[in-house]
C-alpha cells in the first residue's frame, strides 16, 4: 500500500475569492469539520484569506487595517465562521467534543501508523480482503480498524437513515 499515513487540511478551506464564488458556507464548514473528526489528529479552522490576482501572479496583501483590526485581504465576513450563529457554534462544539472523546483512539492509530506505516484512513478491503464487496466502497473508509466513516459528498444532502455503530473501548482502570 502506498500513500500518506497522516494528513491535515484547513476545516472549511482557506482561500476566499468571492469573484469565483469561493467562500465558505455553513454547510461546507460543518461537513468538513465532521470529516476532520474522523480523518486526522488535528482540527484547525481559519477565518478565510483572500488572494489578490495581480499581473498574473498571486500576491498575499500585507497592509494592516487599524479599523477592522485585520490584514487587507483577510475576509472573515465573506466566510461562515464557527461563531457566525448559535447553531454553528453548538454543532461545532459537539464535533470538537467527539474529537476529544476519540483522542485516545486517534493516538493509538497514529502510533500504529508510525510503527507499521498503515494509514489512519483505510480502505475497507485492507481489513476485509475476503469480502468482495469491501472493494466496492469507493467513498467510505475505515478510521483505524474500528470506525466506518461514510462522508456525505453532495451539497444540501439530507440524512434519511442513520446507522449507529457501537464499539467497545478498553480503558485501563
Amino acid at each position: 500500500m502506498s500513500g500518506m499515513g497522516l494528513f491535515h487540511f484547513d476545516v472549511g478551506g482557506y482561500t476566499t475569492l468571492p469573484i469565483l464564488n469561493l467562500v465558505r458556507t455553513k454547510e461546507l464548514l460543518l461537513r468538513s469539520a465532521e470529516f476532520a473528526v474522523f480523518s486526522n489528529p488535528i482540527i484547525r479552522t481559519h477565518e478565510g484569506n483572500k488572494i489578490h490576482f495581480i499581473f498574473a501572479t498571486f500576491e498575499k496583501p500585507r497592509s494592516y487595517n487599524k479599523t477592522s483590526k485585520s490584514f487587507s485581504g483577510n475576509q472573515p465576513a465573506a466566510n461562515h465562521q464557527v461563531y457566525t450563529d448559535t447553531d454553528t457554534w453548538q454543532q461545532f462544539g459537539r464535533l470538537t467534543r467527539m474529537f476529544v472523546m476519540l483522542s485516545n483512539y486517534t493516538k493509538s492509530i497514529v502510533k500504529e501508523n508510525a510503527d507499521t506505516g498503515i494509514p489512519l484512513m483505510r480502505p475497507l478491503f485492507l481489513h476485509y480482503e475476503s469480502d468482495p464487496q469491501s472493494f466496492d466502497f469507493n467513498y467510505s473508509f475505515l478510521y483505524g480498524r474500528d470506525l466506518l466513516v461514510a462522508p456525505i459528498l453532495s451539497k444540501d444532502s439530507v440524512i434519511t437513515q442513520r446507522i449507529i455503530i457501537y464499539w467497545r473501548l478498553v480503558v485501563p482502570l
